[in-house]
């Protein structure tokens, strides 16, 4: 599986981005209760920093601007640290364009209509032979194919989500549904297509309770959306201790589940680098993410692997196996 990032901003935070965490709206939204927003000349563009540095890969967003007009917008773009190696941007006619570095490559067909949500599917390969390809709601818009080493480089570890100005009046670059893929392995390493995320929230206990929450029962400790820091919360100072929750239920209304993964935030109120494993329990079996998650002193966003299939019956998600889903968080190796 090469998918590196998915995320719909339903946790109502920004802990997803790891520099310059937008601002969560309730309205406009794709899915979900949540989505992002950074608002021009209101704070600097929010960063999601890679987990390597990449070469090619498959990016998906889902973009609203509340207004289109007389000045160029930049939505988009990815670098190698502070260097701009390619960019998307949203110019006065309404038209996407490519950008390599500081150079317009290619200018989108269709036009990019403000208050309402646009899917945005990308492809970029970084080389002398590159390629720079985008869909505009399912459609190709726009392709550029040559060389895309914008300012030299040959890689990025970083992407950035702007907004655009016109003078006196400052729009809003509302963004959902993120989601990206590499060009490794057998699946998820193409175009991401179109994907909504939702939230499962905690409401009832679950079948194992083996860390202690702060008061009260667990599930009422880690219900709060957005999450309410250090005000109430479960914790545990032993390791290979285990809590469950049961989740809501899903509706599965002209749905398709693609995928299910786990996530929660959490801290090491320590600062010692402790580490957790997060997953969940279905038909009977727990299953737990492959590699530690380390923990920091503040709080992080932290997620599990993600399940393409029931890993239980080898077959896709269904309503009955999600009602019964429960989130499931181990502590491991207890250092101190």
């Amino acid at each position: 599986m090469t998918r590196i990032l998915t995320d719909g901003a339903e946790f109502g935070d920004g802990l997803f981005f790891e520099l310059n965490p937008p601002s969560v709206y309730t309205s406009p939204v794709r899915s979900g209760v949540y989505c992002y927003g950074v608002q021009a000349f209101a704070g600097p563009p929010a960063i999601k920093l890679l987990p390597s540095h990449i070469s090619e890969f498959y990016f998906r967003f889902c973009s609203y601007i509340d207004w289109v007009g007389d000045e160029a917008c930049a939505l988009w773009y990815c670098n190698h640290g502070g260097t701009q190696v390619a960019k998307l941007l949203l110019d006065t006619s309404g038209k996407l364009n490519f950008y390599v570095g500081d150079s317009l490559v290619s200018t989108g067909i269709y036009p990019f209509t403000d208050s309402y949500w646009h899917l945005i599917d990308m492809h970029i390969a970084i080389g002398t032979s590159g390629s720079l390809q985008c869909k505009l709601d399912g459609v190709m818009d726009m392709q550029y194919f040559g060389d895309t080493r914008g300012n030299s480089q040959t890689e990025v570890d970083r992407i950035y989500f702007d907004s655009g100005f016109h003078l006196g009046f400052y729009p809003t670059h509302y963004f959902d549904d993120i989601a990206m893929n590499d060009t490794s392995g057998s699946g998820d390493n193409i175009w991401c297509g179109d994907g909504h995320v939702e939230l499962l929230k905690p409401n009832a206990e679950g079948d194992k309770l083996e860390w202690t929450p702060t008061s009260g029962s667990h599930f009422q400790c880690v219900d709060d959306f957005p999450p309410n820091g250090d005000t109430d919360y479960v914790g545990t100072i032993y390791p290979n201790k285990q809590d469950m929750f049961h989740l809501t239920a899903f509706d599965d209304t002209n749905k398709i589940v693609r995928r299910v993964y786990s996530e929660m935030r959490a801290r090491d109120m320590s600062a010692v680098g402790q580490v957790l494993k997060l997953g969940v329990k279905t038909s009977g079996s727990v299953y737990l993410c492959a590699e530690d998650r380390v923990l920091t002193y503040n709080y992080l966003c932290v997620k599990g692997d993600e399940m393409l299939v029931n890993p239980y019956t080898g077959s896709a998600w269904d309503k009955t196996a999600l009602d019964a889903l429960q989130f499931v968080v181990n502590s491991e190796n207890i250092i101190g």
